[in-house]
């Protein structure tokens, strides 16, 4: 049976992990935006990352990239775009926003892993913790080559999206063309 105190400490420290899991969900929304070259709304974010209205307003980190990425021109896209200094102070905004977020995740994972050896340390032999840290890293390895397959298999999707949105772009353009083209032929 835990004390009172622990279970609000436990219940502050997911409410953090969330926090930081939708903080980092909408960043990730507000580049993807960005690199697709459509316009960045607190409503567009907030759907792309599947997170309210409210947490993109009201987080700071959020709100600031959000109003960084709304100050570049709506027709810049990231694979197109020529370096101009209110883009790439956009861009500087972003990073640091990103850093900060990262130190700040790194610093409590850090502290919540301490935590962990620590009581672990104290209830088991150093044998068993070998063969646990072990088991850690074959999993982590594990997981790190399933990323790293998920990543490239997304990749290959993007591109196909990409591919497939052009085709779509060319084939509306010649249904135009040839609707034009029968508007302007008189019927025979």
């Amino acid at each position: 049976m835990s004390t009172r105190e622990e279970r609000v400490e436990r219940l502050t420290e997911t409410r953090r992990l969330d926090s930081a899991y939708k903080r980092t969900a909408a960043l990730d929304a507000v580049k993807e935006l960005i690199r697709a070259g459509q316009p960045v709304t607190f409503a567009a974010v907030g759907r792309a990352a599947s997170v309210s209205s409210w947490f993109v307003y009201n987080n700071v980190t959020v709100r600031a990239a959000i109003e960084a990425a709304r100050s570049r021109p709506e027709t810049r896209s990231a694979q197109t775009a020529s370096a101009t200094p209110a883009g790439l102070r956009a861009d500087l905004t972003l990073a640091r926003a990103e850093i900060k977020q990262l130190r700040e995740e790194r610093d409590r994972l850090l502290a919540q892993v301490r935590r962990g050896l620590g009581s672990a340390l104290e209830s088991r032999d150093r044998d068993a913790l070998l063969e646990q840290v072990r088991d850690l890293e074959r999993q982590r390895n594990q997981l790190n080559s399933e990323l790293f397959a998920a990543r490239a298999e997304l990749a290959k999707s993007q591109e196909s999206v990409q591919l497939l949105a052009e085709e779509l772009d060319a084939a509306r353009g010649a249904v135009r063309r040839m609707m034009r083209d029968s508007a302007k032929t008189p019927p025979t």
